[in-house]
Formats: structure tokens, sequence, C-alpha cells
């Protein structure tokens, strides 16, 4: 496709619906990829300037997830973002996010649950999927108790556990250039 940007992804395993790490790695995620307000908005929009989008996830599946940090940027700054990406996880593996920055995250992806619940239709979605996935029809009932028992220790080791920067996969796609 003729595009303008670059894409560099970091893409790590994650864990299956079951396990209760999901809720760390939920908020992991967040503090480093919040569209407007992670670590990695912080770090790449604001101080390098160069970035069309950006953020991250964990899905969780049936199987095994994943946990992802994706960054649209400019050709020329790709190697200034990946090493911003790399940076920025080696600090969640080595320094505790703040109270503070734990408390709004918790509270941004409590917020962010309450709303996808809103109509009968999306809260028979999640139940009917919960039930079916063997979690229970009410496992959506306990999600802001389970992202509230995550510690800011916890954050630290599950960066350090799953976001293996010697097992991450790495993709970077570059525009093509135009041939005229």
């Amino acid at each position: 496709m003729d595009k303008e940007q670059a894409m560099v992804m970091y893409g790590f395993r994650g864990v299956d619906l079951k396990n209760p790490d999901r809720y760390g790695l939920d908020i992991l995620a967040a503090i480093l990829g919040s569209s407007f307000s992670g670590r990695l908005f912080n770090s790449v929009r604001e101080k390098l300037g160069q970035a069309y989008t950006l953020g991250g996830d964990s899905a969780t599946a049936l199987d095994a997830g994943w946990v992802y940090f994706y960054v649209l940027t400019t050709q020329e700054k790709i190697a200034q973002v990946q090493q911003t990406l790399r940076q920025e996880i080696q600090n969640l593996q080595s320094e505790l996010v703040s109270d503070a920055e734990l408390k709004n995250t918790k509270t941004y992806l409590k917020g962010l649950f309450r709303a996808g619940l809103e109509t009968n239709a999306s809260l028979s979605f999640v139940s009917g999927l919960d039930e079916l996935y063997g979690l229970g029809y009410r496992h959506y009932e306990d999600y802001e108790a389970a992202i509230d028992r995550v510690s800011a220790q916890d954050i630290r080791q599950l960066a350090q556990r799953y976001c293996d920067l010697n097992k991450v996969v790495i993709v970077t796609t570059q525009p093509k250039k135009n041939a005229k």
C-alpha cells in the first residue's frame, strides 16, 4: 500500500483466558501503550515528536495470548522508536510504577470495562463468551476486584516474565518508495 508511515511493533507471548496474570498484563499494556497517556505516548510522541499513532494491548486467548506495543512513525525515526520501546520496557522491568500512575491506569481500565458493558447486548455477549469459555457467566463481576489486586511489584514482575527482550518478535514495516 502507498503509505507514508513506518511501523515498529514489539510482540510477546501472553497468557490464556484463565490465567490470573491477565489483569496485571492489562495494566502493564495500558501503562506503556495507552494511546493518549501511556509512557510510549510521552516518550515517542511528546519527546521525539514523530508518531502518527501508537498503542499496545494484552490480548488473552483460549490457548495463549499476546502482549504487543506499536508505533507508526516516519522512516527516519525507526531506530529511535525501537530504542525508546526497548528502554520503556526495561524501565518497567527494573523500576516500580508510581502509586499515582498505577491508580490512574486502574481507574481508566475499570471505566473502559464498565463502558463496554453499558448495553444489554454487550453484557449478554461478554457473559455468553465467559460461560462458553468455562469462566462462568458472571465472571465479568470480578474484573474490578482483580484489577485492584494488582500491585506495582506485580507489574515489575510481569514485565520481567512476559516482556523478555530476548524473546521479542519485532515487526518493522517501511513506506513503499514511489517509483515514478
